[in-house]
């Protein structure tokens, strides 16, 4: 071999090659890593979301988004999160997910998903017109078949029912799709008032009960971690309910409680676990993530879910095998609204609500009722609950300039304190050279005010309207809790009317407050076993018999409330009222069921 010598110019040249083969080789093997990481995440995130375990999987999408952007996976992982989110109850950050993956990635073959994805989250958020007009569009545009099928069946089973017959033709007609096409069309396997439909989904068939001596019932409570209290307070509850009743035609009631440790993914595998024994009915866990996974777990292995404390507006619509028994709060926005109409007779009302998503839907649904009876919302207004404490001075003197047939605060009465923190920081405060009724003058024209809070907030709230000397009746939701209002009672609050969490009832039951069924948690544990119990009792014989006797509950007298099945939405409708008379919650003899919810 003959080696020639070498210039400085060919020199320069090698180490150029030498460089840039470098270069592409650790490029190469870094995409390629990339790639494989990416890979290995989405298929561990697929994985898990075909499991039900919905909070690990939302991670890997994450990192799969945040770290892999320009991963292949990357618009697969934008839908996938934004499905996690919806099977989690997260509606609004689903619907934002699936708009970002619209934004972003216009030619996504995952777009028009992504719309009936969107149209989903706007009928559990209550918007269903806009979930129609998206779905009808779906329907006469798409060229995938198996997405018209699913926005034609959601349109005809869960849309129609619920909307104006005429606007409903005209969304149709608008989008080239005659009612005869959408009553023709073939059935899919589930619709958006279940859950998005993924066709990953195994189904499971209708869960059969052999004819033994022995009725098994699952308790999913967190007896250890953060929820702990509440949930031996659970136990505690059903146990009660067991002992008074242990046997049911003959047949011996076997009781199997598993600790969920507070851990929706825990939570989620004990449901497997209970559908492995064999559970005919399964009550808790107490509320949070962990009841929605359990919701989600058990709808799929078809086995009737109580859910004896969630409030969770849309929990029920997982399935048709989940039930409710607490008041959701669109639940008690209605019942507020019918009783300040009905019983109080309010021509006008005003709302203070927490600003958060409870305090949204209890203010939004309050105002839609109120608004339907021809009552006039003098002024709605949300407070910041995450500060220690929030000025309410701004909305107190919004109300009184807002009354009817009212004068404003008289600038005389009132005194701009720059105090002494910041410079720019200003105080509205009352005069304090004036006292009583003088300070300012008496605003009796607005009927009532619905304060949408929890209790130290509520008690803030009423007494910062006492000092605005506006003499009104007071409407509360469930988060004024009857025992810290009673310990904390004041006179802001004498004659408020609240909804009922069934605490007065402890006297008329013998026995049961001396059983240690102190506080809601227990009292609903109670009712849930014994609801279950009496549908047995009623010729429940499985899943399906079982579900019908439970859409069928009317009038249940349970120990926390009167229960009513609304056989729609699978959530008790029958709310109780009570008034705050000398710091005690005194029972309105005002039961009543409001049926559509």
């Amino acid at each position: 071999m003959i080696i020639l010598p070498m210039s400085k110019i060919d020199k320069r040249v090698l180490e150029y090659v030498l460089v840039v083969i470098i270069f592409f080789t650790v490029f190469s093997e870094n995409v390629c890593s990339a790639v494989d990481s990416a890979e290995a995440l989405f298929k561990r995130g697929l994985l898990q979301y075909k499991q039900g375990k919905y909070v690990s999987a939302r991670l890997d999408f994450n990192e799969i988004i945040a770290q892999h952007s320009h991963s292949s996976y990357i618009t697969s992982s934008y839908m996938l999160l934004a499905k996690t989110f919806y099977n989690l109850g997260d509606f609004s950050k689903s619907a934002s997910i699936a708009l970002e993956l619209q934004k972003l990635y216009p030619y996504s073959r995952y777009n028009e998903w992504a719309d009936y994805l969107i149209s989903a989250c706007d009928f559990q958020n209550g918007n269903v017109r806009e979930a129609m007009e998206t779905l009808a569009y779906i329907s006469g545009r798409t060229a995938d078949e198996n997405l018209k099928n699913h926005a034609m069946e959601a349109l005809l089973n869960v849309i129609k029912p619920q909307i104006d017959r005429d606007i409903f033709l005209k969304a149709l007609s608008e989008n080239n799709v005659s009612e005869t096409e959408l009553e023709n069309i073939k059935p899919v396997a589930e619709v958006i008032s279940v859950k998005v439909q993924d066709n990953t989904d195994i189904y499971t068939p209708e869960t059969t009960w052999n004819s033994g001596n022995t009725i098994k019932i699952g308790l999913l409570a967190p007896l250890t971690g953060e929820y702990s209290k509440q949930g031996n307070q659970l136990l505690r509850g059903v146990n009660v309910a067991k002992r008074k009743q242990d046997a049911i035609n003959d047949k011996k009631i076997e009781l199997i409680v598993e600790d969920t440790e507070s851990d929706p993914i825990t939570t989620m595998l004990k449901v497997r676990e209970f559908a492995a024994k064999g559970v005919m009915a399964i009550i808790g866990p107490v509320y949070g993530e962990s009841t929605i996974t359990a919701a989600i777990e058990a709808n799929t292995a078809h086995i009737p879910f109580i859910a004896p404390t969630a409030q969770d507006g849309g929990l029920t619509l997982i399935g048709p095998y989940i039930f409710q028994l607490n008041f959701t709060p669109a639940v008690q926005a209605k019942a507020l609204a019918d009783f300040a109409v009905k019983s109080l007779r309010f021509t006008n009302a005003a709302v203070i609500a927490s600003d958060d998503r409870w305090g949204e839907s209890v203010a939004v649904t309050f105002e839609n009722e109120m608004q339907k009876y021809g009552v006039q919302i003098i002024n709605t207004a949300f407070f910041d609950t995450n500060i220690t404490l929030h000025d309410y001075n701004p909305i107190m003197s919004k109300l009184r300039e807002l009354a009817p047939e009212s004068t404003a605060v008289p600038e005389s009465t009132v005194v701009i304190d720059n105090g002494n923190a910041f410079p720019d920081t200003m105080i509205v405060k009352l005069d304090p050279t004036l006292f009583g009724p003088q300070r300012l003058p008496m605003i009796n024209t607005i009927n009532g005010i619905l304060i949408s809070a929890l209790a130290p907030d509520a008690l803030q709230i009423a007494k910062h309207i006492s000092e605005y000397n506006i003499d009104t009746v007071l409407l509360g939701d469930s988060g004024w809790s009857t025992q810290i209002l009673t310990e904390e009672w004041e006179t802001s609050v004498e004659g408020a009317y609240t909804v009922s969490l069934g605490n007065e009832f402890f006297s008329t039951e013998d026995g049961i407050f001396n059983e240690g069924l102190d506080n809601i948690i227990s009292l609903k544990g109670y009712d849930a076993f014994s609801l279950v119990m009496d549908c047995f009792e009623e010729g429940a014989y499985d899943s399906g018999s079982l579900v019908d006797k439970l859409e069928s509950v009317r009038d249940f007298k349970g120990l926390s409330s009167q229960i009513t099945i609304d056989p729609k939405t699978h959530t008790n409708i029958a709310v109780n009222i009570a008034k705050i008379q000398n710091g005690t919650f005194i029972k309105i003899p005002y039961n009543f069921s409001i049926s559509g919810n």
